[in-house]
């Protein structure tokens, strides 16, 4: 392998576990609290997979998917680099990504609770109103048999 290679291989490895972490930890951010560790484990594995069969293509472009000791290494240093610098930025930006969406969905949840809340107070008139109007009649029939 020449130098040229190596030195693209040494950069992929290195960018590609930073990348892979910063799409780990979105991963990880999403799928955090739901219940059923068995389907999170299916979910993780199927990540893992496809995460490893993108970095074998890279692999395969650059350098025939040829391996040397280069390859883990640097993937490692990666993840480090990126546990160190970049973690605390993009989780502070997953935060606000996720506090931006919380507050659509909220927002668009208000708005269809205030519609089905009209509609609630329109049956409960509609339905206070009938009573009325058949205690009205009521009345209506007691006071004409009284008098007849």
């Amino acid at each position: 392998m020449d130098n040229g290679i190596a030195f693209q291989v040494i950069l992929a490895s290195y960018f590609y576990g930073i990348l892979f972490m910063i799409f780990y930890d979105l991963f990880n951010r999403i799928f955090y609290k739901k219940k059923g560790h068995l389907i999170r484990l299916v979910l993780e594995i199927i990540f893992f997979l496809i995460m490893s069969l993108i970095f074998f293509i890279i692999m395969l472009f650059i350098a025939n998917a040829k391996f040397n000791i280069f390859i883990p290494l640097f993937l490692f240093l990666g993840i480090i680099t990126y546990m160190l610098l970049l973690e605390n930025s993009f989780q502070n930006a997953y935060q606000f990504l996720f506090n931006k969406i919380n507050n659509k969905i909220n927002s668009k949840k208000m708005v269809l609770k205030n519609k089905f809340d009209i509609i609630k107070e329109r049956r409960k008139k509609a339905k206070e109103n009938k009573k009325y109007e058949k205690n009205k009649r009521s009345k209506r029939k007691n006071h004409f048999q009284k008098q007849n």
